[in-house]
């Protein structure tokens, strides 16, 4: 019996030897584990950070050729803009130096058609030696200024024309 026990005690020594060999083994192997996958999560976190910011000088280099053909085409508009306006003016002016030589070359186009608006015109003639002409269509008593007031002489009516010159209305 004694030799059993002692052979048991030996036995448990060793397997407890083993099985502290075993467990440092798996800590260690499980502390290098850890420590890969933190390296492997830092390399991979690295090239995220990396790719992120190459994708971020992308964008600003295409914002930067956007602006720019933004820019280029404000001023292709703005441009473009100038031209027209440039233009109407142009049509403006000639229609409006148009405008001016027909009225300076024909006045038959004006009120009056080239006949003389002057008032002696509208004036009876005298035969008397008075300086003062008689307006025609005379007026009745209390009538000033030859105005017309409803019914005229020569059977017009309607309106408050100047010296019984009223037309009728249309």
């Amino acid at each position: 019996m004694e030799k059993t026990l002692k052979r048991n005690t030996y036995e448990i020594n060793t397997l407890n030897k083993t099985y502290t060999k075993f467990e440092k083994n798996f800590f260690r192997r499980k502390s290098d584990l850890i420590d890969c996958e933190r390296e492997n999560a830092v390399e991979l976190h690295n090239e995220v950070i990396d790719e992120i910011s190459l994708l971020r000088n992308q964008m600003v280099k295409i914002q930067g050729n956007m602006s720019r053909a933004d820019a280029e085409r404000l001023e292709q508009a703005d441009s473009f803009a100038r031209n027209i306006q440039a233009e109407e003016d142009a049509k403006a002016a000639a229609e409006k130096e148009k405008n001016l030589i027909t009225q300076g070359d024909d006045n038959s186009g004006r009120r009056g058609g080239g006949v003389s608006t002057d008032t002696r015109s509208k004036r009876k003639p005298t035969g008397d030696d008075s300086d003062r002409p008689i307006k025609r269509g005379g007026g009745r008593i209390g009538d000033r200024g030859g105005r017309s007031s409803g019914g005229d002489r020569g059977g017009r009516s309607g309106g408050s024309g100047r010296g019984g010159r009223s037309l009728p209305p249309f």
